[in-house]
């Protein structure tokens, strides 16, 4: 082959490469495809750096994070609203699967770190609500990340999520984050009015919410996608987007909003740390959660984490074990 023809057959494989890594992004990974790619990346995933911390290595793993949490989210979608009678229903179930799935910080305190908490196993109520929302973007056109916001003491007290149902032409909101799985609709003076849509058991650990929360105007702060690619897509043209265009599609933007302030995270011990003790770890961490999400069994699975004893060569290791002993303990 001439040099010409070589350089040729080069330009094209490397075309063919990345229509196909495009299109991969379209779709979702299958099972045995996701559990292994989700092994490779564990690492990346569960150290759940800062939300504040940037840079391309940390833009690249919370990229690979969020890929491998678009593929289970569609797997546990299929899974939970198969045979659901109406939109209620399935977002109930979705609800429900979050809340029993997902720790708050009542349950087990922890700082808020940048990682899918669908995979972590725990997170605070926007995140907790977005997981809900991820999941729920394989059934619904509009799955959307909802902020209250309250005027008089210019802050967001408690973000939720929402859905726009088709069956209903209405907005049904949804809240996981607290002892029971709630779904609601808002009256047009704001009124939440909720639905019994199925039994679930109650979570007091959780905490009970502010039911005056609900009544609260906000704003959408994120809109999901069935897919990877199509979220991603979605966020390019959202930062595109002229202001006056993406103003129309808010409600009562706040002037100053206030998430929560933190503690800082504490400086690691870096003297413990043992990346191949990490590595195993966090991979079998990410394993026994998928196996969780799509009804495996796996207290046995989070049991064994818990008490590995390599775990205590390795600070963030150790972490990961204790949040798959308190993932046990709520089985």
């Amino acid at each position: 082959m001439s040099p010409m023809s070589r350089g040729r057959a080069l330009v094209i494989l490397l075309a063919v490469t990345v229509v196909a890594g495009i299109c991969a992004l379209f779709v979702s990974m299958p099972l045995p495809v996701l559990r292994t790619m989700a092994g490779l990346v564990a690492p990346s995933i569960m150290k759940g750096g800062s939300t504040t911390e940037g840079g391309v290595r940390v833009a690249t793993a919370r990229l690979a994070g969020a890929y491998v949490n678009s593929s289970l989210a569609a797997h546990v979608a299929d899974r939970v609203t198969a045979g659901a009678a109406s939109d209620e229903e399935a977002l109930f179930r979705i609800v429900a699967t979050v809340r029993d799935h997902v720790l708050t910080q009542n349950q087990f305190d922890h700082i808020p770190r940048a990682w899918p908490v669908l995979v972590s196993g725990v997170g605070y109520c926007d995140q907790i609500n977005g997981a809900v929302a991820i999941i729920a973007a394989r059934r619904f056109q509009h799955a959307q990340l909802y902020a209250a916001y309250d005027r008089r003491l210019m802050t967001t007290p408690h973000t939720v999520g929402r859905v726009w149902s088709s069956q209903r032409k209405e907005w049904l909101y949804f809240d996981a984050y607290y002892e029971e799985p709630l779904l609601y609709t808002k009256a047009a003076d704001g009124t939440p009015r909720f639905l019994q849509t199925g039994a679930a058991k109650r979570i007091a650990a959780r905490g009970k919410p502010d039911i005056a929360s609900y009544a609260l105007p906000g704003w959408v702060i994120a809109e999901f996608k069935p897919t990877f690619g199509a979220y991603l897509w979605n966020r390019v043209a959202t930062r595109v987007t002229p202001a006056s265009a993406a103003v129309t599609r808010t409600e009562a933007a706040p002037v100053l909003s206030a998430l929560g302030t933190f503690p800082p995270a504490a400086i690691p011990d870096k003297t413990r740390f043992d990346d191949r003790v990490f590595a195993k770890i966090s991979a079998d961490f990410v394993d026994a959660r998928i196996a969780d999400l799509l009804g495996e069994p796996s207290t046995d699975a989070y049991r064994r984490i818990s008490t590995d004893a390599t775990a205590t060569r390795d600070e963030r290791a150790e972490y990961v074990a204790e949040i798959a002993g308190r993932l046990a303990d709520a089985q």
